[in-house]
């Protein structure tokens, strides 16, 4: 085993007769030069020692072995001077990223978003990417306090190169029917109907079950009788009505399909940190029937901490149209789920009590229709001031 100093600096190994090495150790000592010995007619020196060895040797037969430890292993590698770049830039990379902000991950919020809390460190100059030795994390909370309205503290804590957000959110106030911040209002029907069911509030209901009121009637009165104390409120209450409507969709038999026939790359671009760098661009006109795609990229590391690299690619995507008909069973279908879409689009805060369904063929091409009774909230404020 080579002294570890040989090993970082290089050494030779060296075979004489086995009858000489005696001789030879003492010219070498002598000389003050260190060596370890075998008994087998073997020796090491330095690298730095070779020259003065040789001259020792001159005149005997001997045998040398090539420059070995990693003095040799350099002067035999290949590419010396793009390993010796690639090291230092690897040792620059492993500097600033040690020093980067790799990932930012929020602790603390229930309501707020991840993501809202990101974006309002990114206003107040906190981003990934960002070197550690550049950001006063002091006053970046300062600013987030100052800017937000739903954070109410905020701590920023390095572990490693990612930052641990700690806030807590500002507690929401409550929705308070008073009139100083509501003001006086009354509730009025926002479709005819008939009113299936009223609760009230706060106000005086001028309406029951039962009755048939019109777009616009008063249900419910922020004017109090005498009774109940009188003077002016803002009303509220969850009034149900049923009421009746028509959803009809028509289907031209002649329609348009769209094939894509072609797909072309317009810019290539990398970003990393904070630094852009386009790849490929390229110029001219683009074509009257084309779309526009835009496409980005982020990078993760095991899905887990993302990394400072995104990747921004244009394209343009070539279509062609032609004209197409339906046939009479495709014209039904296609008009039939049509229906079915805007009806539960028209129903989405209602529930519905009966649906009558009917269609018929047009010159064009296919109509039908559904016939709908259903239940909803009829309620809407009707704001009004007092003097």
């Amino acid at each position: 085993m080579a002294r570890i100093d040989n090993f970082l600096f290089g050494y030779r190994r060296i075979r004489v007769e086995p009858h000489r090495l005696p001789l030879v150790t003492s010219c070498l000592l002598q000389k003050g030069i260190p060596t370890g010995v075998r008994g087998d007619g073997r020796f090491t020196v330095r690298e730095r020692d070779i020259e003065a060895t040789r001259a020792i040797l001159e005149g005997y037969e001997y045998e040398e072995s090539e420059l070995l430890g990693l003095a040799g292993r350099y002067k035999r590698m290949k590419h010396k001077p793009a390993i010796l770049a690639a090291l230092v830039l690897s040792a620059l990379l492993m500097l600033v990223s040690v020093n980067t902000v790799w990932d930012i991950r929020i602790e603390g919020n229930e309501a707020l978003p991840d993501a809202v809390v990101v974006e309002e460190l990114s206003r107040c100059g906190f981003n990934v990417g960002d070197l550690w030795l550049l950001k006063d994390r002091s006053a970046i909370e300062s600013a987030l306090l100052s800017s937000s309205e739903d954070v109410a503290w905020i701590n920023i804590n390095r572990r490693g190169s990612v930052a641990y957000v700690k806030i807590a959110e500002k507690a929401q106030n409550g929705d308070t029917d008073t009139e100083s911040t509501l003001g006086y209002s009354n509730v009025v029907a926002s479709a005819d109907c008939v009113i299936e069911e009223i609760t009230v509030y706060s106000g005086q209901a001028v309406v029951k079950a039962g009755d048939a009121v019109k777009k616009g009637d008063l249900l419910i009165a922020g004017i109090l009788p005498p009774e109940s104390g009188g003077g002016f409120c803002h009303a509220s209450g969850s009034i149900t009505g049923r009421m009746s409507d028509t959803v009809t969709v028509t289907v031209p038999r002649e329609y348009q399909t769209k094939t894509k026939t072609g797909e072309k790359l317009l810019t290539f671009s990398v970003k990393f940190f904070k630094i852009n760098a386009n790849i490929f661009k390229r110029y001219g006109n683009l074509p009257e029937e084309c779309d526009i795609i835009e496409e980005i990229s982020t990078f993760s590391l095991f899905g887990k901490c993302r990394l400072p690299i995104e990747t921004r690619a244009i394209y343009s995507a070539e279509y062609v149209y032609e004209t197409a008909s339906y046939t009479d069973t495709e014209l039904i279908r296609v008009a039939a789920a049509r229906l079915n879409s805007a009806t539960m689009s028209r129903l989405s805060m209602a529930t519905l009590i009966r649906i009558r369904t009917y269609g018929e063929f047009t010159e064009d091409g296919y109509e039908m229709s559904n016939d709908i009774t259903f239940t909803a909230e009829v309620g809407n404020d009707a704001p009004f001031t007092a003097e």
